[in-house]
């Protein structure tokens, strides 16, 4: 059985990392305030907006702290 033990560097966030979680969230936040006003505009239950404008947050977040490592032979297919 093979196991990875990063050290305890590898685990740190830098701050680029940090710069990028945060420009991630802020897109996340500007696609939920767009996707949120035509919701309003419908008269939706406020359940629903938040949840709309939650999920951005968090996919804004997801895309910009999760890092594929892709082969690269598998890119250029």
């Amino acid at each position: 059985m093979i196991r990875y033990t990063a050290s305890k560097k590898d685990r740190r966030l830098n701050l680029y990392d940090i710069k990028k979680i945060k420009i991630g969230i802020f897109f996340g936040i500007i696609a939920g305030i767009i996707d949120v006003i035509p919701m309003i505009l419908q008269n939706l239950t406020w359940d629903a907006n938040i949840s709309a404008f939650t999920m951005w947050i968090v996919v804004g977040f997801l895309i910009a702290a999760i890092d594929l490592n892709i082969n690269l032979t598998f890119v250029n297919i």
